[in-house]
């Protein structure tokens, strides 16, 4: 959980935090010791205590800047941690006093539950399940963020190592000590090597005395004790100069320890800066300073040395006092021996001294000569030692180098030719600030959401990234900005860089995931350069009408592509979850603060994803409409008045004002099903529905069904007859000719058939059947009729005569007009028959009326067996089993079983009254198999049924289970009862009906172990007293408790005094918790320190390679040049060693020539990578060029890896 109410001031140094606008001791805030508040350094910081709503103590000192008005954030729960959320729950319930019903409801309720309190207001407060589900989310949400929680270990470990950098500033002031006492000692080196040179000059003199060694042997008696001499004043002179410069190292060593120790102290206080949480970091800095007092008490002692090396130093000088007084005796008695020398020398010619001759050596002060013969002086020996100090340490490989920053820029390694990692950028950064120079140049990280919004140029809002800087492209300035999520976003400058925000263009999205539709974009506003791309709407309730979507509801979930070009350059196409294709385009020119669209138009066939229930005069815009019966303006009702379901389809003609609507119906009866009617709308009117007849709907309506061509064969038992068709076969190719229709002749002679309407739904069917011939001998004309099923028809023949041919009659005529011609017999003039015929027996001629026999004057006519006198049935009959004459009334014993039936559900009423008997067999009943007994009233429909269920084991028992439903339409059956017998007594009921008991529980007249009330014994057998309790029941009490009326000491409730007297209101805000929502939205702002890349930048090119490298080859290649040893790594194909290496077509997009491209390597923990290849603009070798090509490598998918291509527009050139 988190508290985030308020504002607070953080004052550096101080551990008191000042709020604004908080209630941190409020307990249902759940702000308690123990707690961590996120300071605005991002550094984490636990509460030692609460003292107030607006006071807080902290365990340790703020070490931050001072800030105030920073947004509250403390973080109220920590893995494991029930107590916040029973305080929490404990100050929510005593916010309460609501009734059992209303605690109920919130107990049990899955959403906000509003609460009466006694006062008559209301509260509104969050479930009890949604307060566990929020506690048990931020539990994991800790589990799932230790890194976050380790950091502060890590800060920890920081300042550690800040501590160690001041020991070993420490160590550096010993080491400059030790340097300063090696360049004295280098000094006094230089001062001998001087004396040493002087030395070979008089012995270079002496040598030149050879000539006569006994004026040799006495010079070099004299030069030795004159050496010896010189010597002695030259070790004396040092030891002095010794002594002088052990005491300036003295007191240089003292200084530095000085210095070391303000070092140590500034350094500590780095340390303490780092991370105040690390108490280790002050006892580091402690241990500095006591390592600078250490060098300090060295530098004593050092100083105790210079001062012993004094003394001896003045004794020296007494000896050499006492050898110059030997050395001047000696040089008396030399003096003579000199002057010889000097005789002899001037007698012999001498030589100036080179490499390979003996002789006298000069002496030259130059400190660009080149002789051999010359030796240098002391000034050059010190010119030349100058030099040297001047110089770089070979063995401090830069160290000594005191600004490398401008080293760096000298020798031209500056951000204008690497990629520099500038870290992270300030947290109110704005990116039009970031341009093309040298203080922006390099990669940037934005590790959280704060401030990373549009109104920041970010190129979207909340966008956690990293930023790239280039001095390059259009007016050498760019920007590309890689989000965490995948989507690449590019710019450039619009303008030459005006030194502090730009011309920027707008950003342009060139690879990754789609962006995320929320309920404050209206579509209508998504154009622009900026908008460019794919946007995606994952939620089910976002799409509307209001927000000028095609589609409104869960099915209109989808893709919207916004697309460059089209009417007035651009293009909307929105793709619903269905497969529905919508597109627009703009009707005006862009204008972003008025944009102006043509009307969405669907294209593909899917149907609209929803019921259509309006007036279908309504519908113009084309697709497809599913319609229901509420639907008005159809072109066809059901029984009850509602228009018959259906599908419409609305098609709209290129002048946007006809519209044709085609409905085809969906209904399941059989003249229902399949009816096809259109209409069409012009002049501002629509036309009457019309049907489409097909061979289905012509019968049905008008019982055509078309003609056919000539048959090949026709079978008159088997032929389907369609009413209304014309048919036409040859007489020979007919088979199955029915009796009667005698045809004479059978030849080729075409038949015609003529069928008629159809007969209802029956198979009767009535036709003309004639020969078309001239020929009048063979022509025939007959009249069918069929009835039955194919195969087994009765065919009824009927031939009809023609006028103009005689005629052969076979059955008795009557002509009521009379015949002309002439008539054979007395057939004119005839009153009786010529020949009498009889009837029944009984001569009749026509003359007057018979009788027949068995028939009387009445007309009842005699009749067999007992007819005409029954008064019962001749043969009896017997009804369900009981014998049945006719003389009296039977009773029917049994109920006959009407068959298996499927179990009633919801409010579905039985058909039939009275009593029935069933068959249950697998059919929605309590057992498998069973009879079901079902009554029902006749008057008052109220209706019950008995279940009796069959085991499936012969011999078992099977359960009896009854239920029933009241007497209105809108009753629902109840639950099944069964019904327990002695097989299937009640749980825990035996067949006696006592119910089974453990223990003495049956039998009991005490408990069978006592047990103790308020510490008194108690096993039923007696009565007892509780301690504090009389007999009348009034307990005794302390305190004011017997007589109270309010709280002897007034207390608080959430702030708010309370003593009992009288009721109080506590504000519905008190009752606050975070949602998952702002938990995350907070949660958003931070990034995981592992998530961080480590960026390597190389600082040369690669080189190398084979032509047309396989994929696993170039992985290999990489590798050897270390692209896989860092999260992050860059290269640049270089133009002369990569003229020889290429990849072969594993991109699918062609073969691709590294030189002078752009190879970058982003490698995740556990081992997964992907490669962006960003090409040339120019290929020698041919090749894809001017693209960005991505391999993305997971070892957990299949595939594993993937090359993605992104190509932009080709622009200017530029030499």
């Amino acid at each position: 959980m988190w508290y985030r109410e308020g504002t607070i001031t953080f004052t550096q140094g101080s551990n008191t935090l000042v709020g604004v606008g908080t209630a941190w001791n409020v307990t249902a805030n759940g702000v308690l010791p123990g707690m961590i508040v996120i300071g605005p350094d991002n550094k984490l910081y636990e509460i030692k205590r609460v003292t107030s709503d607006t006071n807080i103590v902290l365990s340790e000192p703020y070490t931050g800047e001072t800030q105030s008005e920073v947004p509250c954030r403390i973080i109220t729960t920590y893995e494991g941690d029930l107590t916040q959320f029973s305080a929490r729950f404990t100050a929510l319930m005593s916010r309460m006093s609501a009734d059992s019903k209303s605690m109920r409801s919130w107990l049990t309720a899955l959403d906000e539950v509003t609460i009466e309190r006694e006062d008559g207001t209301e509260v509104t407060v969050k479930p009890l399940m949604q307060i566990v589900n929020e506690h048990n989310e931020n539990v994991e949400w800790y589990k799932n963020n230790t890194d976050a929680i380790d950091a502060a270990g890590d800060k920890a470990r920081e300042a550690a190592a800040s501590a160690a950098a001041a020991a070993e500033s420490a160590s550096v002031a010993g080491e400059k000590a030790t340097q300063a006492s090696q360049s004295a000692q280098a000094a006094a080196s230089s001062q001998s090597a001087a004396s040493a040179s002087e030395s070979a000059s008089r012995v270079s003199e002496t040598n030149a005395e050879l000539a006569k060694e006994a004026a040799a042997q006495s010079e070099a008696i004299a030069s030795s004790a004159a050496a010896a001499a010189n010597e002695k004043a030259i070790e004396a002179t040092n030891q002095a100069t010794t002594a002088k410069n052990y005491a300036l190292e003295a007191k240089s060593s003292e200084l530095n320890a000085k210095a070391s120790e303000d070092n140590a102290a500034s350094s500590m206080a780095a340390a303490a800066e780092s991370a105040s949480s690390a108490s280790s970091s002050e006892s580091s800095a402690s241990a500095s300073k006591d390592e600078a007092a250490r060098q300090a008490s060295e530098a004593a002692g050092s100083a105790v040395i210079a001062s012993t090396k004094a003394t001896e130093a003045e004794g020296s000088a007494t000896a050499a006092s006492q050898s110059k007084t030997a050395a001047e005796s000696a040089a008396i008695r030399a003096e003579a021996a000199a002057d010889r020398a000097e005789e002899i020398a001037g007698a012999v010619a001498m030589e100036d001294a080179s490499l390979t001759t003996k002789g006298v050596v000069k002496l030259s002060s130059a400190v660009d000569s080149t002789s051999e013969s010359l030796a240098a002086t002391p000034k050059a020996v010190k010119a030349a030692n100058d030099n040297a100090n001047s110089r770089l340490a070979k063995n401090q490989n830069g160290a000594d180098i005191q600004d490398k920053s401008a080293f760096l820029d000298n020798v031209g390694v500056t951000s204008l030719t690497f990629m520099k990692n500038n870290g992270e950028m300030p947290v109110d950064a704005d990116l039009n600030a970031f341009g093309p120079v040298e203080a922006y140049l390099g990669v940037w990280s934005k590790s959280t959401s704060t401030n990373a919004t549009p109104e920041k140029n970010f190129p979207e809002d909340g966008a956690v990234g990293v930023l790239e800087v280039f001095n390059g492209g259009n007016f050498s300035g760019m920007q590309r900005y890689t989000t965490r999520t995948g989507n690449v976003y590019m710019r450039n400058l619009s303008g030459t860089w005006n030194g502090s925000d730009g011309p920027w263009s707008v950003w342009r999205n060139v690879q990754g995931t789609a962006r995320t539709l929320d309920d404050s974009m209206d579509l209508d506003f998504l154009a622009g350069e900026d908008n460019l791309g794919t946007w995606r709407n994952s939620s089910s309730t976002l799409a509307s009408l209001a927000l000028h979507y095609p589609e409104a509801g869960s099915y209109a979930q989808g893709v919207l592509e916004v697309l460059k070009g089209g009417g007035f350059s651009y293009t909307q196409r929105y793709t619903t979850r269905r497969g529905n294709m919508y597109v627009r385009c703009l009707a005006a020119n862009w204008d972003a603060s008025n944009p102006q669209w043509e009307p969405w138009l669907r294209i593909g066939s899917q149907t609209a994803s929803s019921f259509y229930d309006g007036d279908l005069n309504d519908l113009t815009d084309p697709g497809i409409y599913s319609v229901t019966g509420k639907a008005s303006n159809g072109p066809l009702l059901d029984s009850s008045g509602a228009t018959l379901l259906g599908v419409l389809e609305v098609i709209r003609r290129f002048d946007y004002v006809a519209v044709l609507q085609r409905y085809t119906t969906t209904g399941t009866g059989t003249t229902t099903k399949g009816r096809s009617y259109e209409r069409v709308y012009t002049a501002s009117s629509w036309s009457e529905w019309r049907e489409v007849y097909t061979s289905y709907s012509l019968p049905l309506n008008l019982g055509i069904g078309g003609a056919a061509a000539k048959l090949t064969s026709l079978d008159w038992q088997t032929y389907d007859f369609v009413p209304g068709s014309l048919i036409t076969v040859r007489l020979d190719n007919m088979t199955n000719i029915p009796d009667g229709m005698d045809w004479g002749v059978i030849d080729g002679n075409l038949i015609n058939i003529s069928v008629g309407p159809s007969d209802d739904s029956g198979t009767g069917r009535s036709m003309h059947v004639w020969r078309s011939t001239v020929s009048k001998a063979n022509y025939r004309f007959f009249m069918v009729r069929i009835s039955g099923n194919p195969g087994s028809r009765t065919i009824t023949t009927r031939r009809v005569p023609i006028i103009d041919e005689a005629q052969t009659w076979s059955a008795h005529q009557t002509f009521s007009g009379g015949l002309g011609g002439e008539l054979s017999g007395n057939a004119a003039t005839a009153t009786k028959l010529q020949t009498a015929r009889t009837i029944g027996g009984v001569s009749f001629d026509g003359t007057a009326n018979i009788n027949l026999p068995g028939v009387n004057a009445a007309g009842n006519q005699n009749t067999t067996g007992n007819a005409a006198t029954a008064t019962k049935l001749q043969t009896a009959r017997t009804i369900n089993g009981v014998s049945f004459n006719g003389s009296a009334n039977i009773s029917i014993p049994t109920i006959t079983s009407r068959g298996r039936v499927t179990a009633l559900t919801g409010t579905t009423q039985g058909a039939a009254t009275g009593l029935q008997m069933y068959e249950a067999y697998n059919n929605g009943y309590p057992s498998d198999y069973g009879n079901v007994l079902h009554l029902k009233g006749a008057t008052a429909v109220g209706e019950g049924e008995l279940f009796i269920g069959w085991s499936g084991t012969s011999g078992a028992h099977a359960p009896v289970h009854v239920r029933s439903r009241r007497d209105t339409d809108t009753a629902s059956w109840s639950e099944w009862a069964q019904v327990y017998t002695s097989k299937d007594s009640i749980p825990g009921v035996n067949a006696t009906g006592n119910q089974n008991t453990t223990g003495n529980a049956a039998s009991a007249t005490k408990l069978q172990t006592a047990r103790t009330i308020g510490g008194v014994s108690f096993n039923g057998t007696a009565n007892i007293n509780l301690p504090g309790v009389n007999i009348a029941g009034n307990q005794n009490t302390t305190g004011n408790a017997a007589t109270a009326t309010k709280l002897q000491t007034a207390r608080k409730i959430a702030g708010v005094a309370f003593d009992g007297s009288a009721d109080i209101t506590l504000t519905a805000t008190n009752v606050n918790a975070y949602t998952k929502t702002e938990v995350t939205n907070l949660l958003s702002s931070y990034v995981k320190s592992t998530a961080l890349p480590s960026m390597t930048v190389r600082t040369s090119s690669v080189s190398g390679g084979d032509m047309g490298m396989s994929l696993s080859a170039f992985i290999s290649h990489l590798r050897s040049n270390g692209a896989f040893s860092k999260s992050y790594w860059i290269g640049f194909g270089d133009a002369m060693g990569f003229n020889a290496g290429s990849i072969n077509n594993i991109t699918g997009f062609g073969a691709v020539e590294l030189a002078e491209s752009i190879i970058e390597v982003f490698n995740l923990p556990n081992g997964d990578y992907t490669i962006r290849l960003t090409t040339s603009h120019k290929a020698d070798y041919g090749g894809v060029t001017n693209a960005i090509l991505v391999y993305h490598y997971r070892s957990n998918r299949s595939p594993s890896g993937q090359w993605l291509k992104f190509a932009g527009t080709v622009g200017a050139t530029s030499n």
